[in-house]
């Protein structure tokens, strides 16, 4: 809705970030000048539809950065972006994962072959956003079923080895239990939300 993005945008602003990784945006074509105007930096979009999905990546104006490369998804699942920011290299990768294991096995499977395709040397990688996994549920979960998904927890390990990813918040914080989703009854919290970095 109008009065969630504006409190969303305002947020972003007073938080001064550079960059930064959206989720679910539920937006379409249209919806871009609303929001470039709204936010007044670089939006870059992979839509989804007006009520689902849908990723974006933030620049600041004033940030110096290059974009020499995207791989935007037409169903606003991801955006990959080949950038330099500063001066140092990165792969910047946003993504919305399914929800349901099967769809989030060929999602996975086919982010790994673009992965797959950049030229990463001397390039960082990050990958952020809703993986709608929980990836660790002794640490990361609280109620619920613990025994889901393993085939897409699998998956993203298998990226994760590959790229040299590493959870870089549960590096930081080794016993930290901290929640991106939770509903009330019943009572169930997980950690969906990620940053997968090298």
């Amino acid at each position: 809705s109008q009065i969630k993005r504006e409190k969303v945008f305002n947020w972003l602003n007073e938080e001064k970030l550079d960059v930064i990784f959206l989720q679910e945006t539920h937006t379409v074509k249209e919806d871009e000048k609303k929001w470039i105007n709204q936010i007044n930096n670089h939006v870059i979009f992979s839509h989804g539809t007006s009520n689902a999905k849908g990723v974006a990546i933030i620049f600041k104006n004033s940030l110096n950065y290059s974009v020499k490369k995207t791989d935007i998804d037409s169903e606003g699942r991801y955006i990959i972006l080949d950038v330099v920011i500063e001066g140092t290299k990165f792969v910047l990768i946003c993504v919305y994962a399914p929800n349901d294991e099967v769809s989030q096995l060929e999602f996975w499977q086919e982010l790994r072959d673009k992965i797959r395709t950049i030229d990463k040397q001397d390039k960082k990688i990050l990958l952020g956003g809703d993986l709608n996994v929980t990836m660790n549920v002794s640490m990361d979960k609280l109620g619920g079923n613990k025994n889901r998904k393993k085939r897409s927890i699998k998956e993203i390990n298998n990226i994760k080895e590959e790229f040299d990813l590493v959870d870089i918040w549960r590096k930081r914080h080794k016993n930290g239990k901290e929640y991106t989703w939770q509903q009330n009854n019943p009572r169930v919290c997980c950690r969906l939300d990620y940053w997968l970095i090298s």
